[in-house]
């Protein structure tokens, strides 16, 4: 994809609010493209991110619309740092390659787009977290550890 309208936008926004997930993430270049990945991300608030980390590659963020909250850990859990990614505030902001995150929408209809370097595998890409619950997971489980973790990011809460 070499453009997106404001009409495509719309669509992944519209798709991500009948999503299971919540969210409409949307490569914008072929998984084999050798070059800097893209993808864009509608995101609605009741979305569950689990953390995760990129063992190759730092991972750039850029709000779109709406506002998210980027948190970061370190390696036992704990959250570190929370960034506001808006229009109005952070427009942009880059996870070091190794960083455990999550991201938080805070608004209906947010949208952002990553952007990271080289091919893109599904296999070695991302490694999730092995103490945040699976996006698969129970219910109940997510749904305590995503409101402790919003909890305790929206403390560390920086602009």
């Amino acid at each position: 994809m070499d453009h997106i309208s404001q009409y495509t936008l719309q669509e992944i926004v519209k798709q991500s609010r009948t999503s299971p997930r919540c969210r409409n993430p949307m490569p914008l270049h072929p998984a084999e493209y050798i070059g800097p990945q893209a993808l864009i991300n509608a995101v609605q608030i009741a979305s569950y991110m689990r953390p995760h980390m990129h063992p190759d590659h730092d991972e750039i963020w850029i709000p779109v619309q709406g506002t998210f909250m980027l948190g970061l850990f370190d390696n036992e859990g704990n959250p570190k740092t929370s960034v506001n990614l808006s229009q109005k505030e952070s427009i942009y902001f880059s996870v070091p390659c190794g960083v455990y995150h999550t991201a938080f929408a805070f608004e209906p209809d947010s949208v952002f787009i990553n952007i990271s370097q080289g091919q893109f595998n599904n296999e070695t890409s991302k490694v999730f977290a092995n103490w945040a619950p699976a996006e698969n997971g129970d219910l109940e489980t997510i749904s305590i550890y995503d409101a402790r973790t919003r909890k305790a990011f929206s403390q560390l809460w920086q602009i």
